[in-house]
């Protein structure tokens, strides 16, 4: 294969970008203005943050990648691992997640996707509450789970719905459209279920028709009535007196982040509790068919369907549900100063646009971090670690390829004890980008040495001519009082 077949690699350039802009200029003034305000930036947030400044950039460290045939050397900078909103670290977790639904978890069966939103005021319990998070999260996949089995028992004249057994892997997703919070679940069911062979043979899959919408409705209900009587017991409720609101005692700025998200408002400056600037095209909206929203508040669709033998379907499926909140291209900042997203889709009612002042959209940002030991990712069903049928059902593949050290690698040579598919590995698959080959001459590549010393990594770029030093946040602004973060407000509103 000559160097021109082989698609080239182009290390990324986080600090060029809008996102990292943004961030570098603006972070340490909310935080300053959070702590006039006595309210502290939780530790989890600011790492996220200090990671994020560090994501990418070859002053922090890197890997050599070298090619013995031509003797050609390239770096490869480590990455900040971050949950919340980097873009990269994002996405190479979604390209991950693909190819380890689809090679390891899904098999060969019918999947459909279960979405589920909730109102806004369970959106911000769910948002920092992992107990009621995942309470909400078995009571959705418990309505579909056991709707699955009674129609198995139905079209199949099974003796009981304990010999239905379907599988779900579940993706709890923070963000909606216009990276604001918006906590809902997008599920990846089997369109069917399994049942034991007589003996204690393979399980055999029966696909189950689709729910109409009067099932889709009837299931909505349920869920809401169910959620709800769980966040009354436990004094979540808008009607609990007083209500259990741990967040606003305990994290008043995640709490006033959280409110100003969900409800689309303005957190600082004179314009606080305004709503944020929408830039809509009329045209458009009259185009575009008009949104019903449901009347319980809770919606639930299932109209998207991959079929067995489908595999680009299903790897779309498996990328959508664990997506980036933001993606780089879509950011612009104006003349001004201000922050411009630019939504992926319009609205219905014609916004194509949405307006930050810089720390409104650090806000939005601060929203986005899921807290710590919160898993994102949940398997439910005959996909269960610890299911009795899964060993027989999941697909028989060989062990991924290990990842080295605990940052991006290139050759897939590893000493690490958790197996994760290697960074060249997800590229080659999900990108068609083989990063070891050399594009210069088509031979093959390793990784030399990780370069961690700051008297090496200096040492080295300097060779190379590159920046020896990392970029750090501009120092904070005093603003004048009218910009100061209105936390009491907002907190009080949630």
């Amino acid at each position: 294969m000559s160097a021109r077949q082989i698609s080239g690699y182009q290390r990324r350039r986080s600090e060029e970008t809008v996102l990292f802009r943004v961030v570098q200029q603006h972070w340490l003034t909310f935080v300053a203005n959070a702590e006039d305000a006595g309210r502290a930036v939780p530790d989890f947030v600011s790492e996220e943050f200090d990671g994020f400044l560090r994501c990418g950039v070859l002053a922090h460290g890197f890997c050599r990648v070298h090619c013995d045939a031509c003797k050609h050397d390239r770096l490869v900078a480590w990455s900040c691992k971050g949950r919340g909103f980097c873009p990269s670290c994002m996405g190479r977790r979604m390209a991950e997640m693909q190819v380890h639904l689809s090679e390891q978890v899904l098999p060969e069966v019918p999947i459909r996707q279960w979405v589920l939103t909730v109102p806004k005021p369970i959106r911000y319990v769910l948002a920092y509450n992992r107990e009621a998070c995942s309470a909400v999260l078995n009571i959705f996949l418990g309505c579909v789970s056991r709707w699955l089995k009674r129609q198995a028992k139905k079209q199949f004249g099974l003796a009981s719905v304990a010999d239905a057994h379907p599988g779900a892997v579940t993706a709890v997703q923070r963000h909606g459209s216009a990276a604001d919070l918006n906590v809902h679940f997008h599920s990846l069911v089997t369109d069917g279920v399994f049942i034991e062979a007589a003996g204690g043979g393979r399980p055999v899959f029966k696909a189950l028709q689709a729910p109409s919408p009067e099932d889709v409705a009837s299931l909505s209900w349920e869920m809401c009535q169910r959620s709800i009587d769980w966040l009354r017991q436990h004094n979540l409720w808008l009607d609990a007196d007083p209500v259990d609101d741990q967040l606003a005692q305990e994290q008043p700025l995640l709490a006033a982040c959280a409110t100003a998200s969900l409800q689309g408002r303005v957190l600082f400056g004179n314009r606080a509790g305004s709503g944020i600037l929408r830039l809509q095209n009329p045209l458009l909206a009259e185009r575009l068919p008009q949104s019903q929203p449901a009347g319980s508040g809770f919606h639930l669709h299932a109209a998207v369907r991959a079929a067995a033998n489908d595999t680009q379907a299903k790897a779309t499926l498996c990328r959508y549900i664990v997506r980036p909140p933001i993606a780089n291209d879509r950011l612009t900042v104006l003349a001004d100063g201000r922050v411009q997203l630019r939504l992926k889709r319009a609205w219905s009612n014609g916004t194509t646009h949405m307006v930050f002042e810089p720390l409104d959209f650090i806000a939005r940002l601060v929203a986005l971090i899921p807290p710590p030991k919160a898993h994102q990712v949940r398997f439910h069903g005959v996909f269960a670690p610890h299911h009795r049928l899964r060993k027989s059902i999941v697909p028989r593949t060989a062990a991924p390829i290990p990842l080295a050290h605990n940052q991006d690698e290139v050759s897939g040579q590893s000493v690490a004890h958790r197996h994760r598919q290697s960074w060249a590995v997800l590229l080659k698959k999900t990108f068609a980008i083989d990063v070891s080959t050399c594009a210069h001459c088509g031979g093959q590549t390793r990784v030399m040495a990780a370069v961690t010393e700051p008297a090496a990594i200096v040492r080295i770029l300097k060779h190379l001519g590159l920046p020896t030093d990392p970029p750090r946040f501009h120092p904070a602004r005093a603003p004048p009082d009218a910009t100061q973060l209105e936390l009491d407000a907002f907190t009080d509103a949630a």
